[in-house]
């Protein structure tokens, strides 16, 4: 049970896979962005209703604070896929810095397996210390999985998620990803 996880680990350890290694990842996100451009023009329309109940209904928001909103939801959903391409590497480099210099993931996972596997012939003790190992491992790898599968599914949606920096009312759901997507790469570090 150990070979196989022990081999997993080794070639995926402390990384993510970037948008460039997953091509259905940028089909994805540009379906994202087609359902960008059909409903930004609903949010443009809100927005110039709050404009418009500037000092008669509301008093909050004027076009000085509405206006660079708009451009700046639009912007973001437009360079999220490059955003997330950038952030991914930068946390993938921070996981090998901090880990040192003379560290890979080949030789690290390599380095367990043997430790591992030549404790294998002593007592029952060291079995239940390899079985504990083997489950820590299988959860650490199923917490990969996850963490990748959020980080797929947070960069194919962030066109729909960052649109909503364009409405101070709308504003916590794009906070929401920038925190969500943090988190994710935040994990292997």
């Amino acid at each position: 049970a150990l070979n196989p996880l022990l081999e997993l680990l080794s070639t995926t350890l402390l990384t993510t896979p970037t948008p460039a290694n997953l091509p259905r990842l940028g089909e994805l996100w540009d379906n994202s962005w087609q359902i960008l451009l059909a409903c930004y023009g609903l949010l443009v329309l809100i927005a110039g209703v709050l404009v418009m109940a500037y000092e008669s209904l509301q008093t909050r928001h004027s076009i000085k604070e509405i206006a660079p909103r708009v451009v700046i939801g639009f912007l973001a959903g437009a360079v999220s896929l490059w955003v997330a391409s950038q952030a991914i590497e930068i946390a993938n480099g921070l996981a090998q810095a901090v880990m040192g210099d003379g560290l890979d993931a080949s030789s690290a996972g390599q380095t367990v397996r043997n430790l591992v596997l030549g404790s294998v012939n002593g007592g029952i003790f060291i079995i239940f210390v390899d079985l504990f190992l083997a489950g820590t491992l299988l959860v650490l790898l199923v917490t990969y999985i996850v963490r990748v599968v959020l980080t797929i599914v947070l960069v194919a949606g962030a066109p729909l998620a960052l649109m909503f920096h364009a409405l101070p009312q709308t504003e916590p759901i794009a906070r929401w990803w920038w925190k969500a997507f943090g988190g994710c790469l935040a994990i292997q570090i």
